[in-house]
């Protein structure tokens, strides 16, 4: 499965996540980052300054995902593919 677009969401397929929707998008002064998890139903919404460039906003929602799944808010998702 590919990426998707529309309206500015896209679909993606990433470990550790699996799939999921999600907005990445940045104005004067400010970088924004939505992830809607499907299978959990959990919406992740970051802000951020946007200098630097080099703001590690996709690195910082893996990390509050990871959190999540360790503290057994989320379950482990099945590997892209699995037979349900």
């Amino acid at each position: 499965m590919g990426d998707s677009f529309g309206l500015g969401v896209a679909q993606l397929t990433a470990e550790p996540i699996g799939t999921f929707w999600f907005y990445e998008g940045e104005t004067l002064g400010v970088r924004a980052l939505h992830v809607y998890l499907p299978e959990s139903e959990v919406i992740i919404a970051i802000g951020l300054n946007s200098h630097p460039a080099d703001d590690q906003i996709r690195s910082l929602a893996v990390s509050v995902y990871e959190t999540l799944m360790s503290e057994g808010v989320l379950s482990a998702q099945a590997p892209v593919g699995a037979a349900a």
